[in-house]
Parts: structure tokens; sequence; C-alpha cells
């Protein structure tokens, strides 16, 4: 929320340090989205690769993969990069292209809304700092949420994403402090055209199509109906 000279910022109770303190490494992300559904503080201890090593069962706001390295379910969370670095894995990164780095509730979209039925369960992260650090390679976003209030994010570089740093639907009482947002990504290796067919395969079946789909997973060269030449 931008508000004018006149106003003052809201009153948001962010120097508290929420207990308990949750320490988190690569191997609390090898099963998929790590999800914040307890208040307290997480604090990384080293940078973070995101590459799961299964999918989620397709149910939920996990319907069309894992949507975010990160997701904040609840209430009163800090959330302290301690001075590291979150990336999605260059694997995944073409596996999934509906991603961000932190989602800000259960689900990437409010119900009834979006490309697929996610559930009438909805939970968005209110009372959130997010801070002291780099959310990198991203094929979506670097923070994305919907109808969240009083969110503290600060001291962040926001980097390397394909659509935008961060993307805050419907928010209320939010306050952004000494941030960088961008470069976005300059070497994206594959149009549009392949998040669809990812999306199309599992509905209509094609054999040919999905021989062009692994050539790009698998790291062959890629094919030109996938190609994105301007990058």
């Amino acid at each position: 929320m931008f508000r004018g000279p006149q106003q003052q910022p809201p009153t948001l109770a962010f120097d508290v340090k929420y207990k308990p303190v949750t320490t988190l490494t690569n191997a609390d992300f090898t099963k998929g989205t790590y999800r914040i559904q307890s208040s307290g503080t997480y604090v990384l201890k080293e940078d973070i690769v995101f590459e799961p090593t299964n999918d989620p069962k397709p149910e939920g706001g996990f319907r069309l993969g894992w949507f975010a390295a990160i997701s904040v379910e609840c209430e009163h969370v800090v959330l302290d990069l301690n001075g590291f670095r979150i990336d999605q894995g260059p694997g995944h990164y073409l596996r999934q292209r509906f991603f961000s780095i932190i989602e800000l509730a259960n689900s990437p979209f409010i119900p009834k809304q979006g490309p697929a039925n996610f559930g009438d369960n909805f939970s968005s992260a209110n009372y959130v700092e997010i801070k002291n650090g780099t959310l990198g390679q991203s094929a979506h976003h670097g923070i994305h949420g919907n109808d969240n209030s009083n969110l503290h994010l600060h001291d962040l570089i926001v980097e390397d994403f394909e659509i935008g740093g961060i993307a805050l639907n419907g928010a209320q009482d939010v306050v952004f402090e000494r941030l960088r947002v961008g470069p976005s990504k300059t070497d994206v290796p594959v149009n549009a055209r392949f998040s669809q067919a990812l999306f199309a395969l599992p509905l209509c079946p094609d054999e040919e199509l999905q021989g062009l789909v692994d050539a790009v997973l698998e790291g062959e060269e890629v094919p030109e109906l996938f190609a994105n030449p301007e990058k």
C-alpha cells in the first residue's frame, strides 16, 4: 500500500522475535514446498536451491505442482534469510513454469480463481516480516500473495524472475523498505508454448508433443516449437 506524504505508515508489531526459532537448510526442501503453518521465526542457514526430488499429490494448492519454495500459511511469522539466497533449481525451473520463491498463502489463487480447482480452503499470511537476503531465479515471482495484511518486507534483493519481483493482490498495510527489485531474467530458454504443453499433456496425451517436451527437460537442444531466440 502506497501512502501519501501526509499519512503515517501503519503500526506493525514486527520488533517481536516470534518463537520458536526454526533453522532451514537444503534438507528441508528436498520433498517439496516448505510449508510454514505455525507462528515463529524461520532462519536460513545456507543458500537454498529448490530442486525437490518428488512430485506433490495433485490436490489443493498443489494441483499444478510445487508452486513455491516456501509457503507462509499463518499469522505472526518472521522469515529471516540471514544474508543467504533462494533460487529455483535449474531442473525444477523448466518443469514448473508456475512458481514463486515465497507464496503468502496455502494456494497461489483464491477459491474459484485460476487455471485449476485449487479447493475452497484458503489461508493467507498476515503479520509477516521477510528480511535480509536475496530471492533469485524464479519462473514467475519472487514473492506472491493474495488478501494479505500487515506485511513488512525489507532489506531484500529480488532478481532473476520472469514475471514480477513482488506481486500482492488485495493487500493492506504493507511496508517496503530498502528493496532492490530487478533485473528480471534475460536468458529465458523457452517460450510460453512450453508451459502450455506441460499443462495440456496430462489432459490430452500426445506422443510427438511429449517427445519435444522431454527433449527440453533432458537438456537437449530446444525444439523450434519452444525456442525463445530473444531470451
